[in-house]
């Protein structure tokens, strides 16, 4: 039988990206009628066996889910690991691998485009938080893409100005998303599973660590002032701020329609506008932990 050359980085990605280890692999392959030792599998996955049968790249195939193409494809050798996590350090090693995987195939495939597309020109200023506050910096960026009052369509705005969205599909609320460079390119990646405003509230967190600048995670300050920034962005306070006074959770949960953000997000709005005192804010939030997953169906909006 025809041996056939394959590129080893695939191998790895492919199955990282189903979660399994090298052993549930082997098993899986014995579905489609290969035999592989854990020590081969090792040195295909390390690229000291780069040339194997066309039944074992059919069985890598069947039992990984891609194309038999996908394993002979060249891989772009610029990882793009070490993004903007969230909560990174307490996910399971075999979740960081999936999300790893996941973002690598894709930064494969948006790469392959590119020489058949033309992408839309990346329009994105940037700004330091040592001349501005995160809220000035957002309040600037709201102004240079000429926005308005509230942001309809998040990620088409994103991607209008040339950051490309992406989601990832992974059960664990430790991951929100991170955000990421190559090749000319910002990425924001997304736990698909997220709620609606969960989901705008880390994209725009994400754009805030691309507008700042911030290259890595280890600035303790970094997360806060991308949270800072997501907040001024989603929800200026110069044309929230009437909303803003004399909040209630029943007033945040009629008022997050309007801003497509979560009660949460409105009442610390409210509390970092002044348009409520601090001690109107610690209440309103021990009501909303109170409350939990109990319904805001029966809620009223109060007519003062």
């Amino acid at each position: 039988m025809m041996s056939i050359c394959i590129e080893y980085e695939k191998v790895t990605l492919a199955r990282e990206y189903n979660r399994l280890t090298q052993k549930e692999l082997i098993e899986k392959l014995k579905q489609y009628g290969a035999i592989v030792s854990q020590g081969e599998l090792s040195k295909i996955e390390l690229g000291q066996r780069k040339e194997i049968s066309e039944g074992l790249l059919q069985a890598f195939s069947s039992a990984l889910g891609f194309p038999v193409k996908f394993f002979t494809t060249p891989t772009n050798k610029e990882n793009i690991k070490g993004g903007l996590y969230r909560k990174k350090q307490s996910l399971k090693k075999k979740d960081q691998d999936y999300i790893e995987a996941s973002t690598n195939i894709f930064k494969d495939a948006y790469l392959c485009l590119l020489n058949f597309v033309e992408i839309i020109k990346t329009d994105i200023p940037y700004y330091s938080t040592n001349a501005d506050s995160p809220k000035t910096i957002a309040q600037k960026l709201r102004e240079y893409w000429g926005i308005t009052g509230v942001l309809d369509n998040l990620i088409d705005l994103l991607e209008n100005n040339g950051i490309i969205v992406s989601y990832i599909d992974i059960n664990d609320d430790k991951f929100d998303g991170f955000s990421c460079f190559l090749d000319k390119s910002y990425f924001i990646f997304i736990n698909s599973r997220l709620s609606g405003d969960r989901l705008r509230f880390t994209i725009a967190h994400e754009l805030g660590h691309i507008i700042m600048q911030h290259d890595n995670s280890l600035n303790p300050k970094s997360d806060e002032e991308a949270n800072q920034f997501a907040s001024e962005f989603l929800i200026p306070e110069k044309e929230a701020y009437q909303d803003l006074l004399n909040m209630t959770c029943e007033k945040a949960y009629y008022l997050k329609s309007k801003w497509k953000v979560s009660m949460a997000a409105l009442i610390k709005k409210a509390a970092d506008t002044n348009a409520i005192t601090p001690s109107k804010y610690k209440s309103l939030m021990v009501q909303m932990s109170k409350l939990g997953s109990v319904s805001y169906t029966h809620l009223t909006l109060p007519t003062n």
